[in-house]
């Protein structure tokens, strides 16, 4: 027992001493996954992702970290192996385990029920002519076949002895033949996990009948809110082998160059834009950089990268909603597939086209200043937030011309009604002058002799003629005397107007130079 009790502490040791290995040489975890039983099942399965790793270590590396203690080394084979490059062997076993033989089953021609032939060693995926062997989230393969002479269950995801799945017309054992048949009939995929009964079917299939340790079981125990991406984890856990595919574009760096070649589709509203937005998730990139490829780290910093850019697009847009009165309130959208875009194609990252608005090209230029400032993810970033911004720049943009064209037009009616003004005031005291110049007249030649009557007579008719034809006068190029109150009026009011006017225009001044700041500093 003490002998058995110290080969399982070296074994212990030896097993902590490769996942600090791993974690020396790539910076993450030897068994990584999206839950803690997605991790269980890959410690269980004994086969570490030691992409990064350096050759001359993975071979130590994997044997410390396999899942069956007694085929680790001991600490000294593992030290000759790393000093004097002898082959590894593993441990030999204290106390072998009695051999029995199978159960049997009445009916059952080959005598065994869900169990692996004992007389043959467990033979991995890929020799097993089924492919490659199957992996979890981040590469690790199935679980180890059980000691000889033990009744065992089916290896993970074969489902020899477990009834058949029907999907898409097909009739399936086993899990790797369900991702399969699940990337080439994706619709038919999300169709199933979307449906809460068919994906809790699914589910009894692959937990219970297969007793499957490569897919997330979490995927048909929690409600999926995206359906293509549940799919795409299933193929990506049960077939890392296969290329990178969702929703049937190939995901793999060339392919999404392919896909993510001109950013005015996903400008102008192409239908287009909304499938490229469901593939430009940080999400399923990483979820397509599981399949085992070439692309597999580029995958995974395009996603970092995406990450990224969003954030300091997103931040670019809150430092002007902070800083400019005349962007409270306005609604502006970083597009990921925009970004993807620019990330794929750094060559593409050019200055929007202002067209013919008057107003755009000023907002543009400073704006891109931002842009000129910054390098890799972040210059996506933030020409994604320039791009995304045009409809705002726009609307600023018309609404300052439109002030300035008030501004005008206030102007000149001021102007017009000042000299109006002057001119019906001078139309108003003649009138005045002639009236009482007709009365004093007529007053005169009633208190006056003969001849001097006769004369200030004279001179009330002509002064009363005078009145008349300046009030025709004045009325006929002034207007009613409604006409002109309402001009008096109006010309009262319009020093409020422009007042008004020149407050938002100095506003949208005091936005631009704020912008400018904002771009040449940040």
């Amino acid at each position: 027992e003490q002998l058995e009790g110290m080969r399982l502490t070296s074994a212990v040791d030896l097993f902590s001493w490769g996942a600090v290995m791993v974690f020396a040489a790539t910076g993450r975890e030897a068994f990584p996954g999206p839950t803690q039983a997605a991790r269980i099942a890959r410690v269980l399965s004994g086969q570490a992702d030691t992409d990064g790793v350096p050759e001359s270590l993975v071979p130590a590396v994997r044997a410390c970290l396999t899942g069956d203690p007694e085929s680790r080394p001991d600490a000294r084979t593992l030290l000759d192996h790393l000093v004097t490059g002898t082959a590894l062997s593993p441990q030999e076993s204290a106390g072998a385990v009695p051999q029995s033989g199978p159960t049997l089953v009445e009916g059952v021609d080959d005598g065994a029920t869900r169990r692996q032939d004992p007389a043959r060693p467990h033979t991995p995926y890929a020799e097993a002519g089924s492919g490659p062997m199957p992996h979890t989230s981040s590469g690790a393969q199935a679980p180890p076949a059980a000691p000889s002479g033990e009744q065992a269950p089916a290896p993970s995801g074969s489902g020899d002895q477990a009834p058949p799945y029907y999907f898409a017309g097909r009739r399936l054992r086993t899990v790797q033949e369900l991702a399969h048949a699940m990337q080439e009939n994706w619709t038919d995929a999300v169709r199933v996990m979307s449906d809460a009964q068919e994906r809790a079917t699914l589910g009894a299939w692959i937990i219970d009948d297969l007793n499957d340790t490569l897919v997330d079981r979490s995927l048909f125990r929690r409600q999926v809110s995206d359906a293509n991406a549940a799919v795409a984890t299933l193929i990506a856990q049960a077939r890392p082998d296969l290329p990178p595919v969702f929703r049937g574009h190939d995901c793999s760096i060339a392919g999404l160059s392919r896909l993510f070649e001109d950013p005015r589709p996903l400008l102008s509203g192409d239908p287009r834009s909304n499938e490229l937005g469901l593939l430009a998730r940080p999400e399923v990139l990483r979820t397509m950089s599981q399949h085992g490829g070439p692309d597999a780290g580029a995958l995974r910093t395009l996603a970092d990268d995406l990450v990224e850019a969003e954030r300091v697009g997103a931040r670019f847009h809150q430092q002007l909603a902070q800083g400019l009165s005349g962007w409270r309130g306005t609604q502006n959208h970083v597009d990921p597939a925009v970004i993807l875009v620019f990330l794929l194609h750094s060559d593409l990252v050019r200055k929007p086209d202002p067209g013919a608005r008057p107003g755009v090209g000023e907002w543009i230029e400073i704006l891109w200043a931002r842009v000129e400032r910054s390098a890799g993810a972040a210059r996506a970033g933030h020409a994604a937030a320039v791009y995304g911004a045009l409809e705002t720049v726009s609307v600023l943009a018309h609404q300052r011309e439109q002030w300035l064209s008030q501004h005008r037009t206030v102007a000149e009616q001021q102007q017009t009604l000042a000299v109006q003004g002057d001119s019906d005031e001078g139309f108003r005291r003649g009138k005045v002058l002639l009236y009482w110049s007709t009365g004093i007249c007529l007053f005169l030649t009633l208190v006056t002799s003969d001849v001097a009557s006769v004369i200030f007579l004279s001179a009330a008719i002509a002064s009363g003629i005078g009145a008349v034809v300046v009030a025709s006068t004045h009325t006929q190029r002034f207007g009613s005397a409604h006409e002109r109150k309402w001009r008096s009026h109006r010309a009262a009011q319009l020093p409020r107007v422009r007042t008004s006017l020149d407050s938002g225009l100095q506003n949208i001044e005091r936005d631009l130079a704020e912008a400018r700041r904002i771009c040449s500093t940040g």
